[in-house]
C-alpha cells in the first residue's frame, strides 16, 4: 500500500434515523512502534461521523502487525460488537498478478494448454524487472485426507 489506505463502513446497517457514530481505532502489539502515535492522531482527526477513513500508508511500517477496529453506535444508543481487521504491510512492494486459462480446466498430457498472465509492478516499487517463476504442481486427494501437493518442476523467466 502506498499513498492512502482507505477503509469504509458506509454499507453497515443503519435504521435510517439519525447518523450513527463510528468509533474507529487502531492498535498494535507494541505501541512504541515508530509513527504509531501519528497514525492514531490521523485517525482521530477524521472524527466520529466518518464512515470512510483515509490514512497515510507511509505511517504503516513494514512487518508490523496492526489491528484496525470499528464499533458503531446508532441513534438509539445501541452499540455494535467491535469489528477488527488485521493489517500487515509487506516488507516489499508486491506486484499484482492475474492468471487466466482457457476451458476445459483439465487436459490430457498430450494436449497443449495456454495460460494468460497479466502482471504489474506495484506503484510503490523501485524495480523495473519482473521474474516469473512457474511451478507445476500435481493435486491429489487421498482417502478423504487433506489434499496432497507434489512439486513437479519450475521455470523462471525475467521480463524487463
Amino acid at each position: 500500500v502506498c499513498g492512502k489506505f482507505t477503509a469504509g463502513a458506509g454499507l453497515s446497517y443503519n435504521t435510517g434515523y439519525g447518523n450513527p457514530v463510528y468509533d474507529w481505532s487502531i492498535a498494535t502489539i507494541d505501541a512504541a512502534v515508530s509513527k504509531f502515535k501519528s497514525l492514531q492522531d490521523e485517525l482521530a482527526a477524521q472524527g466520529q461521523s466518518t464512515a470512510d477513513i483515509r490514512l497515510d500508508a507511509g505511517l504503516f511500517l513494514p512487518g508490523v502487525q496492526y489491528y484496525l477496529q470499528l464499533q458503531i453506535t446508532n441513534v438509539l444508543g445501541e452499540i455494535s460488537d467491535v469489528a477488527q481487521l488485521p493489517l500487515l504491510k509487506s516488507v516489499s512492494a508486491l506486484p499484482s498478478v492475474t492468471i487466466r486459462a482457457l476451458s476445459p480446466p483439465s487436459v490430457l498430457t498430450s494436449e497443449q494448454y495456454v495460460f494468460y498472465v497479466d502482471a504489474k509492478l506495484s506503484d510503490c516499487s523501485d524495480a523495473s524487472t519482473l521474474t516469473y517463476a512457474w511451478s507445476l504442481i500435481e493435486l491429489s486427494a487421498q482417502r478423504g485426507e487433506a489434499d496432497q501437493f507434489v512439486f513437479l518442476g519450475e521455470t523462471k523467466l525475467n521480463i524487463s
